[in-house]
């Protein structure tokens, strides 16, 4: 294994792909002159996420603000067996700034997910026997969401859901168009974890999904969604999401190790992170709270999802360098990102 790799120009789709990719070191793109109109005709496809691109694409901080400049996220998620993730999901978006987080979530998460969270407002859910959430429910949020943008500028939903035919029902009734009637709010929206397994169980789920959208899986629910070995789509991350984003239509996350982000016209961008310390329950829905902030706060889904990638990587190596990688765990990235957004405008600033 070396200490530093440099990679003339951009990187070099080897260098993110194991097994080549554990022997790489640091990575670091040197800059040789190419010339920008390349990038602009589409000749260049892959591009390393860097401290400076994420820096000048965070939302500004006017001094002049209220709670309502940074928009206001709606946190669908938990339900009886995992309301830690709606507690996780819930708390990263409101530690990169959001103004106001609501958390809808099963009634019997509710009191759990309320005792955890001072800053967010709850949303109890009609729940099934099980604790998940009932098919009932996407209604209530549907008309909530139909009162328009100046009630929520984003919705992040499926961490910790569970997986059920009622689960999925919710998953169609809250975002899908159907021949009778469908979703009429366009508020974009963020799906992880078991809205995707949800969403694997709906036929031409992406041609129905009528709004901006970033999906963000885990290897295994890539799977679940495309029907492909997880070996296979992991042999060329890039070329997997790249191809799914595009017949999608939508942005995709395929989480892990050098996290791969595609939009829809093809551009992939790596994030530069590695992180065994990652490997824990939780850190997902972190990263997916994290983007729902940025989306409220007015990012497109892909500039939110690519700085939500960063920023969860930085502060996973901010708890690294303090704490070591084993022991690591999802809370421990919720008190690093302030400062790892402190660290990012100032080299705004700078």
């Amino acid at each position: 294994v070396v200490d530093l790799t440099v990679a003339l120009g951009r990187p070099k789709i080897g260098l993110l792909t194991f097994p080549g990719a554990a022997k790489v070191g640091d990575l670091q793109i040197a800059d040789i002159g190419i010339p920008p109109e390349l990038k602009e005709d589409n000749q260049i496809d892959l591009e390393l996420l860097t401290l400076g691109w994420v820096a000048h694409r965070l939302p500004s901080r006017p001094l002049d603000s209220h709670k309502g400049t940074f928009g206001h996220a709606l946190v669908v998620a938990g339900s009886r067996n995992y309301a830690g993730a709606a507690f996780l999901a819930s708390q990263a978006a409101v530690r990169v700034g959001t103004g106001l987080v609501t958390l809808a979530s099963p009634s019997g998460a509710y009191p759990i997910a309320a005792s955890k969270l001072t800053e967010v407002i709850h949303l109890p859910l009609p729940e099934d026997s099980e604790g998940r959430v009932t098919a009932a429910g996407a209604g209530l949020i549907v008309g909530l969401l139909e009162e328009g943008p100046r009630r929520y500028n984003v919705m992040l939903v499926g961490c910790g859901l569970g997986w059920s035919a009622e689960t999925t029902d919710f998953m169609e009734r809250l975002l899908l168009n159907t021949l009778d009637s469908g979703p009429s709010s366009n508020t974009p929206v963020i799906i992880d974890a078991d809205g995707l397994n949800n969403l694997s169980k709906l036929p031409d789920w992406w041609g129905r999904l009528d709004r901006p959208a970033a999906v963000t899986p885990h290897p295994g629910e890539m799977s679940t969604l495309t029907g492909i070995a997880m070996a296979e789509l992991q042999k060329d991350r890039v070329a997997s999401v790249r191809h799914w984003s595009s017949l999608w239509g939508v942005t995709v996350a395929l989480k892990g190790a050098y996290t791969a982000v595609a939009e829809p016209g093809g551009l992939v961008r790596v994030s530069p992170f590695s992180n065994p310390g990652l490997a824990s329950g939780g850190t997902g829905d972190v990263l997916s709270g994290i983007i729902a902030g940025f989306m409220a706060q007015g990012l497109s889904p892909n500039d939110a999802t690519c700085c939500g990638v960063f920023a969860h990587g930085d502060a996973a190596e901010r708890v690294r360098r303090r704490i070591g990688e084993s022991g690591m765990v999802a809370s421990d990235l919720l008190e690093a990102l302030p400062e790892t957004l402190a660290s990012l405008r100032q080299r705004r600033v700078g």
